[in-house]
């Protein structure tokens, strides 16, 4: 399983006009490069971009970026590079009207008041900033979920279906592990474990809102705090539309057919990895909504179902209680330093 949740790790973000897109992890000992051609990891459409525009590359604990003789040139927040560049946290490389972010923290990696800024993950795959949609048509959501039919069961007991005592074990099993997170990305990574013990999932995802956000969320604001993969799959953020449904509606809702559907894919970027069905379920405490959990599937043979549905809206009932609780410690330790 990869897990990018690492705080080592280093990210390119790609802004594509004034959204952020699609997030890149750096990988140690390869280069990533970046251009026109479908030979680059990030390929870049813009007429400005050279076929093989520039590269990053680490040396020692520091990354760098090199222009590879573009016919335009490369500039690192404004200002032209002409020899090895060291990047620092927040530098934005720019390519015609596209732009790079670096970062080493997904989370907080730009400014909160870019209320356009979005961001999706891919780990080890090329990507590409395409144009945007074709007019999009209606997704195939084949089952919703607005109850946990988990709330109020305690340690599993003998009498349930197998299923079902196994989810409950599952979910206690989680609930225990969650409570000795020390962060919210900490948090997303015990869940994400457990969600791909208890789903039949190959990628998953934790986005959450900016604290400023809660009660009015907007799916463009969201976050990812952790995403994890089997098979070094890469990881695109879903859809305003379905995360949109789901918030608005505070409901789980599984998905079909994903592949086929523009709207349940951003720029057909879910295309390139064939998810088959997915899950997006919110992530609600009291009336404070956290952000969403976001699984896929990509195995056409091992579909999500509604078991998959009614486990993962049950995990997302738990890491909302165990993030209002993180807030509540975080308030009392901030009151206690005053």
């Amino acid at each position: 399983m990869t897990n990018q949740s690492d705080s080592a790790a280093s990210y390119l973000v790609v802004r594509d006009g004034n959204q952020w897109r699609d997030v890149f992890r750096l990988m140690p000992g390869q280069v990533t490069t970046v251009g026109r051609s479908s030979t680059n990891r990030v390929v870049v459409r813009d007429e400005v971009c050279s076929r093989n525009h520039c590269e990053v590359f680490q040396s020692g604990e520091r990354w760098l970026l090199r222009d590879l003789g573009s016919r335009n040139g490369t500039l690192v927040n404004g200002v032209n590079v002409d020899a090895d560049w060291p990047l620092e946290e927040g530098q934005i490389i720019q390519i015609g009207e596209c732009g790079l972010g670096f970062t080493s923290d997904l989370l907080h990696a730009f400014p909160e008041s870019e209320s356009s800024a979005h961001v999706n993950v891919a780990d080890t795959a090329e990507m590409m900033v395409f144009d945007d949609p074709l007019p999009e048509s209606e997704p195939e959501i084949v089952d919703r979920r607005r109850e946990n039919r988990f709330r109020g069961h305690e340690e599993p007991g003998g009498s349930e279906p197998d299923r079902t005592r196994r989810d409950l074990t599952l979910a206690y099993a989680l609930a225990l592990e969650m409570g000795t997170a020390r962060d919210a990305e900490q948090l997303a990574a015990v869940v994400l474990d457990g969600l791909f013990a208890g789903t039949r999932a190959s990628i998953g995802a934790v986005l959450l809102l900016p604290k400023g956000l809660r009660s009015r969320p907007r799916p463009n604001e969201l976050r990812v705090a952790a995403y994890s993969s089997l098979k070094d799959l890469p990881y695109q953020k879903v859809s305003d539309y379905l995360s949109g449904t789901v918030l608005a509606e505070a409901e789980a809702v599984l998905a079909r057919d994903v592949a086929d559907d523009s709207k349940l894919v951003d720029r057909d970027s879910l295309g390139q990895i064939h998810a088959e069905s997915v899950i997006c379920a919110p992530l609600i405490s009291g009336d404070v909504t956290f952000g969403v959990l976001h699984l896929y599937s990509t195995d056409r043979e091992s579909l999500l179902e509604a078991t998959d549905l009614e486990f993962t809206l049950a995990v997302a009932d738990q890491l909302a209680v165990a993030l209002d609780g993180l807030q509540d410690r975080e308030s009392l330790a901030n009151g206690l330093a005053q």
